[in-house]
């Protein structure tokens, strides 16, 4: 189970990290949702909760393949200094929403695991990281409708501080994914540590 929770682990990071220089984006995140959908594969029988996650990263997925062919643009930089139009402003929103499911199920999925073995800790931690991204995304969400009306710059300082929150829950879960795949790696009631089931130019910001 380790292996799952390790690519659960790298996709959220690669799916994280949107780096393009001129317009070429290095780590494109179609990458990144394969690889947390590989890993969400294993863990889709142990509850529900690791299915709605696997069902979102492959609409998340889906999203990302069309935007690598050039059919949707989803997303605005921040740092571009272009004011965002409302066909990218809906897809963020959608996007945000469909990552904010993800997260859930993810952390949520993680939490009942930790449960069932009597990983209490690992459960609050669970619990409380999932409270923090949707706190933060829910943020996101909220501001977005406000860009129509009010010009980037005006609301760039309050949009980065959500950006950065949302940043810093997306890490605090990846850091869940690789301590799950320490503590739980077991059978239920073994409290963790089982055998492993495999191996074991121009920067631009963008949200």
């Amino acid at each position: 189970m380790k292996i799952a929770f390790s690519r659960i682990a790298w996709g959220l990071a690669l799916a994280l990290i949107d780096i393009t220089i001129n317009g070429f984006d290095l780590l494109p995140d179609v990458v990144g949702y394969g690889l947390l959908m590989a890993g969400l594969a294993k863990l889709v029988s142990r509850n529900r909760m690791y299915k709605l996650a696997w069902n979102a990263a492959a609409v998340q997925l889906i999203l990302s393949v069309l935007a690598l062919l050039g059919l949707t643009r989803s997303g605005f930089s921040l740092t571009g200094g272009i004011e965002p139009s409302l066909n990218a402003l809906a897809l963020t929103a959608a996007g945000l929403a469909i990552e904010l499911a993800m997260l859930y199920g993810l952390c949520e999925g993680i939490r009942l695991d930790a449960l069932e073995r009597n990983k209490e800790r690992l459960a609050r931690s669970a619990r409380n990281r999932r409270h923090f991204a949707f706190a933060s995304g829910a943020g996101m969400l909220f501001q977005l409708p406000f860009q129509l009306n009010q010009s980037l710059q005006e609301m760039l300082p309050f949009v980065i501080v959500l950006a950065l929150c949302v940043l810093f829950a997306w890490l605090s879960i990846v850091a869940l994914a690789r301590q799950a795949g320490r503590e739980i790696a077991g059978n239920p009631g073994s409290g963790g540590g089982g055998l492993d089931d495999g191996e074991g130019s121009v920067i631009d910001v963008r949200m």
